[in-house]
Order: structure tokens, then C-alpha cells, then sequence
């Protein structure tokens, strides 16, 4: 993990957000990339598309402000997609553009409070994004373009967010398809 923004902290099974800053980001850095003779490159971004991005995520605040979340298409604190959470039970599509927030949409999402544990999958195909929480749907298929000037819609780095709260995060995976999908 590459931390961004914020205090961020590994815990045992848990990735955490240690303090409650306005704003806090970590990054995965490094993601393997197969080759065709089955041997593997490392790069510093991530650039499949389709593809899952799932985690748990723990709110540990109790406000509307207190939000936790998971980033993607991230290219630097200025510029990142992400999908985020308050414990009051909104979710935000949002992207930062030149650092200018921008809200996308905003639905309710089931299982939500402080200190409660929920699963997330984002969904992210090059031109929409669906999120769902504890397998229910929240936003499903959201047009979401490219968001910077230049850049494929899933090229950046994959993360975490949080603001004004602590938050933890577990059981991170992201996922492609791979050959003939039904």
C-alpha cells in the first residue's frame, strides 16, 4: 500500500485509517500483469476493464460526514473515481477532477451504522459503474465516462478512502474475466 493522503496503518487481517483527517487515501502501488508465456510483469497501475473491485469496510464514525469508501482510476489526489459510504446510510458516486469534487449520484445502501461491517462490489466496465452492498444493488450500470483528459475510464491505481473518520478495510480483491465469458 502506498498511502496518499491521511495516517494509514495494517492492523492483523485489517488495513486502517488511524486518524480522522478531511481527507485520507492509500493505493495499491504494484499489480502483476500476465504474459502470454505465463510469466509475469509488474506495473504501477491497473488497466483491465472489465473488472470487480470487492472489500469489507467498517465506518467507525457516526455522522453523515464520516464516510469510507473504495477508490479506482486513481491518478494522483487530485484525480480518482471512488464510491463512499456514511454510516447513515447514503452511498456517493463521486470523482475528483483537478482536485474539484464532483457527485455523480447518491442512493441509499442496506446494512448500514457505525461501527457496522458491509461488503462492497464496484463493477467497472469503460463507460459504467455498479456498486453493490451486502449483494444488494445500489446503483446499477451508472454512466460514469472517462473522467481525465487522455485516460482510459479503469487505467490508475485501485484504493481506499476515507474522510472525517476512521475506517477499516478487509478481504480486498480485484478481479477480470478471463477468456470466453458466459
Amino acid at each position: 500500500w502506498q498511502d496518499g493522503l491521511g495516517t494509514w496503518q495494517a492492523d492483523g487481517q485489517t488495513y486502517n485509517s488511524t486518524t480522522a483527517a478531511s481527507t485520507a487515501l492509500t493505493t495499491i502501488f504494484e499489480y502483476p500483469l500476465l504474459r502470454s508465456d505465463g510469466t509475469f510483469d509488474i506495473i504501477d497501475h491497473f488497466d483491465r476493464s472489465p473488472f470487480t473491485l470487492r472489500a469489507r469496510l467498517r465506518n467507525q464514525g457516526s455522522g453523515a460526514g464520516s464516510l469510507v469508501g473504495l477508490v479506482y482510476s486513481y491518478f494522483d489526489p487530485a484525480n480518482y473515481n471512488e464510491v463512499v459510504f456514511s454510516p447513515t446510510g447514503i452511498a456517493y458516486l463521486r470523482r475528483v477532477i483537478d482536485g474539484q469534487l464532483q457527485t455523480l449520484a447518491a442512493a441509499t445502501y442496506p446494512g448500514a451504522g457505525q461501527g457496522v461491517w458491509f461488503r462492497v462490489e464496484v463493477e467497472r466496465t469503460f463507460e459504467t459503474t455498479s456498486v453493490r452492498v451486502n449483494g444488494v444493488p445500489v446503483y446499477t450500470e451508472a454512466a460514469q465516462p472517462p473522467s481525465f483528459p487522455g485516460a482510459c475510464c479503469t487505467h490508475g491505481q485501485i484504493g481506499l478512502s476515507t474522510y472525517k473518520t476512521t475506517g477499516r478495510f478487509n478481504k480486498i480483491s480485484i478481479s477480470t474475466p478471463y477468456g470466453q465469458q458466459p
